[in-house]
């Protein structure tokens, strides 16, 4: 079988500012001086000794918490920076996905940048003249085609992006969080290609926090832990190692100020109806949402929403506060709500909870795995297997069954 990406000993070396003096002038000469050496300074390992391999035609999946090293190693793959030991190699034509906005230059406009990707991609122009109404369909961007990059939304720059790196007909196909920016059904439609892409045969890394989707996609994995290979083989067993490792309640977090946004979070609780900080609810009771925010300029269709999903990532619910009559113009102030998950809706698990917030033409914060919480089934008796934790969906539904008389023959 063909090794399309093969991998042997990468280890990445950073040095970075400790001191508030660290990146002066007089720091840096000082450091010529002392041959590297200076203070002010502090050598981190990204990647240390990662090997792997990948056949054309797998999908590869790689996982890790935030600071695991991931986006360095994609970094490296696509030449974008070079490892400080070891080797990667990527054979054939690669696209790639990475943060958003990356390999798009702001001043050009959308219909530049396809141009742009493609030249750099080794396409000529007639090769991306036949290609350009597709991707640009795909994208949903007919009307914004001819306009800035800068002036897109980050929706916006998502879609082109997948657009451009899933349709210029890679062989290689590098995906980093591709479905964490735009709305569903976009990432539905993403993830239906990426399937029609696997069966043409392409090869694909894909990162992502979603374990869910990183479930179904991918026949093998990486986990990541600070630079280091943790475990890597078939999906379900490494999937199932890192969960372990995620785990843990948090039933309040505090935003501080906030973000420089014109609406922003200050905190955020999970609480009982009596108004107790938990992240433990019994199937039986309330779980309350408690939101404080600050809006500092009049925002026309403020919406505050939220996400609650499972351990692997699987969406179980989406909810927002456009259901509050008619959506007008959010006043300036501080404010809180709370906001009520009915008991008997979530059936026994651990959950994430994920607050964004924003207007219908632009997403100002986006908080992803803010607060965790566990529902345990303590008030039902265990004979009651319609609420057990292994039983197939996502939320619990208490069938209303009625008696009718018995049919007349």
């Amino acid at each position: 079988m063909t090794q399309v990406v093969t991998v042997e000993g990468i280890s990445k070396k950073f040095r970075i500012a400790t001191g508030p003096a660290s990146n002066a002038l007089s720091s840096r000469l000082k450091g010529l001086w002392r041959r590297g050496q200076s203070d002010g300074f502090e050598t981190i390992w990204a990647l240390q000794d990662v090997s792997f391999t990948v056949p054309q035609g797998e999908i590869f999946g790689i996982i890790g918490r935030n600071g695991s090293g991931k986006s360095t190693l994609l970094k490296i793959l696509t030449g974008i920076t070079r490892p400080t030991r070891g080797t990667a190699t990527v054979r054939g034509r690669i696209g790639a996905l990475l943060e958003v906005g990356t390999g798009f230059h702001p001043d050009l406009t959308g219909r530049e940048n396809v141009y742009f990707n493609g030249t750099l991609l080794g396409m000529s122009r007639p090769e991306i003249d036949a290609l350009l109404d597709e991707i640009v369909a795909f994208a949903e961007l007919e009307k914004f085609i001819d306009t800035q990059f800068k002036h897109y939304s980050s929706g916006m720059q998502s879609r082109l992006g997948f657009a451009v790196a899933a349709n210029l007909r890679p062989e290689v196909l590098i995906l980093d969080e591709v479905l964490s920016v735009g709305d569903l059904m976009f990432q539905e439609k993403c993830m239906d290609r990426i399937g029609d892409m696997r069966k043409s045969g392409i090869t694909i890394l894909y990162v992502s926090h979603n374990l869910s989707s990183v479930g179904q996609m991918c026949s093998r994995a990486m986990l990541l832990d600070r630079g280091r290979i943790t475990k890597i083989g078939e999906v379900g067993k490494v999937v199932d190692e890192y969960i372990p490792k995620f785990a843990a309640g948090t039933s309040h977090v505090d935003f501080g100020k906030g973000s420089h946004h014109p609406a922003c979070f200050n905190f955020a609780s999970l609480e009982t109806e009596g108004g107790e900080r938990s992240d433990q609810f019994d199937i039986g009771e309330d779980i309350w949402l408690h939101v404080h925010y600050t809006v500092k300029s009049p925002q026309p269709g403020l919406q505050i929403a939220v996400r609650i999903s499972t351990k692997v990532e699987d969406v179980v619910q989406t909810f927002d506060t456009d259901d509050q009559a008619v959506l007008g113009v959010h006043p300036i102030g501080v404010f809180s709500k709370r906001v009520r998950i009915p008991r008997m809706f979530l059936k026994e698990g651990e959950y994430y909870i994920h607050l964004g917030n924003g207007t219908p033409r632009e997403l100002y914060d986006l908080y992803e795995h803010v607060l965790q919480f566990s529902v345990i089934a303590r008030s039902l008796p265990t004979e009651q297997k319609s609420f057990r934790r292994d039983r197939q969906g996502r939320v619990v539904f208490q069938g209303d069954w009625h008696d009718l008389p018995a049919p007349q023959h």
